[in-house]
């Protein structure tokens, strides 16, 4: 066998990644979801083992210093149940490593094409279950992993609500005449829709550059119109807050850059968005929820006592978020950011941190229209983690994007042909 034939045996296949986001409604359906991150990833790992070419960016330095810590803040757990939840985040820390490093390293046949239109499913089914909590929003699916758990497991509300999922939240703050309907499937929480939305708006951008006919574009605008329904009804801040920074950055790089036409085109498709959200009453019924729920001033309130708390623990934090004092919050909540600097210590918290600079900074060369959807993946993350947890599918959203835009920004500064088109492996052979 030649050389040549053996390293085209030897590359990592792209359907471990694509079965994630292409999977995921199968394992929301069997109840598999909250576990499904680690699930996905035994395949990756499997393949990762056999291949002989691992490679590392730098930006996963920080990261691995930042699992050091992870790891060790065990050690300050108090009770046995709060193990449980511990294991439950390692295991999504793992399978989104692991999916990071096997993107990374499957550039032969992991192409952003096809990486692109897998997400993009993904975000099909998150819209559609969106749509389940706006018309069904008192909804919920009995899995038949709730029928087989222990009964100890399911008396734990948080369990319950991984493995029964509800359509939609329903909130009614003290003294509201209304009950608020927030859609939150696929996920267990309303933020958890809105930050996956937020991460998955830029594959989306990235998939339309790969439509290669009118048809299949026009077809991806209406989805996008579709997802505002959903969206509106969530009355999530958080989202548009993280949505309106990535777009209105993107916009200032495409206009330093001189691409007059995508920067009108991310113009417009900015205001249609602003106008529909103005015409469904989001705004209204965004001031009525605030005038009985000020969950501004409760977040402040938790973010300085979780700040405070830290600091009689900076080295290895709690292990995991524990009840506040003062407030029906826990600490280590309400945020990714608050959640590793609780829960790991400040060490950690730098080193992810830095980590998520990292990705932003390597990934600053991508500039043209298609590539700078890759880029805005870890500028939306950087912004929406400050306030939202990334203990999910958003947290692999997060490391796939910025695995590849890393990859993207190493073939543009190695200079070996457009960011887009992968080499087949066979040519690649030939050219050393």
């Amino acid at each position: 066998m030649t050389a040549a034939a053996t390293k085209q045996k030897n590359v990592l296949p792209a359907w471990p990644v694509l079965a994630f986001f292409v999977g995921y409604p199968v394992a929301w359906v069997l109840g598999l979801a909250p576990f499904w991150i680690a699930l996905a990833a035994v395949p990756m790992l499997a393949m990762l083992i056999v291949y002989r070419d691992i490679r590392f960016p730098k930006a996963f330095l920080p990261w691995a210093l930042f699992w050091v810590f992870l790891l060790a803040s065990a050690l300050m757990l108090d009770e046995p149940l709060r193990l449980v939840g511990f294991g439950f985040r390692v295991g999504n820390y793992l399978g989104a490593t692991i999916a990071f490093v096997y993107v990374y390293n499957a550039w032969q046949r992991l192409t952003v094409r096809k990486l692109a239109f897998g997400i993009l499913v993904f975000f099909l089914f998150v819209v559609a279950g969106g749509y389940l909590g706006v018309l069904f929003p008192t909804g919920e699916l009995q899995t038949p992993m709730s029928r087989l758990l222990p009964g100890a497991l399911m008396d734990n509300e948080y369990v319950r609500d991984l493995v029964i999922p509800k359509f939609a939240q329903q909130q009614t703050p003290w003294g509201s005449p209304v009950t608020f309907s927030r859609p939150s499937a696929p996920f267990p929480y309303t933020n958890g829709w809105g930050v996956n939305l937020a991460l998955l708006l830029p594959f989306v951008l990235l998939a339309w550059t790969k439509l290669r006919t009118l048809r299949g574009k026009v077809l991806l605008a209406v989805a996008l119109l579709a997802a505002l329904v959903p969206a509106t009804a969530t009355l999530n801040r958080g989202m548009l807050l993280a949505v309106g920074a990535a777009f209105a950055y993107g916009a200032v790089r495409l206009l330093f850059k001189g691409d007059a036409r995508a920067f009108l085109a991310l113009v417009v498709v900015s205001v249609i968005g602003v106008g529909i959200l103005l015409a469904s009453g989001f705004t209204q019924q965004l001031e009525l929820r605030q005038t009985y729920s000020n969950t501004s001033d409760g977040r402040s309130r938790i973010y300085a006592e979780t700040f405070e708390k830290t600091l009689q623990s900076p080295v290895l934090g709690y292990g995991a978020p524990r009840p506040s004092e003062h407030v029906d919050i826990s600490l280590g909540t309400q945020g990714h950011f608050w959640n590793v600097m609780f829960s790991h210590g400040l060490i950690a918290l730098v080193m992810f941190e830095v980590f998520l600079i990292l990705l932003v900074w390597g990934t600053r060369r991508l500039r043209s229209g298609a590539t700078l959807a890759l880029h805005l993946v870890p500028v939306t993350g950087l912004v929406a983690h400050l306030y939202y947890g990334l203990d999910g599918p958003q947290l692999v959203l997060l490391l796939v994007g910025g695995a590849l835009g890393l990859r993207e920004a190493h073939r543009i500064r190695q200079q070996k042909g457009p960011p887009e088109r992968e080499p087949e492996p066979e040519l690649a052979e030939a050219t050393k």
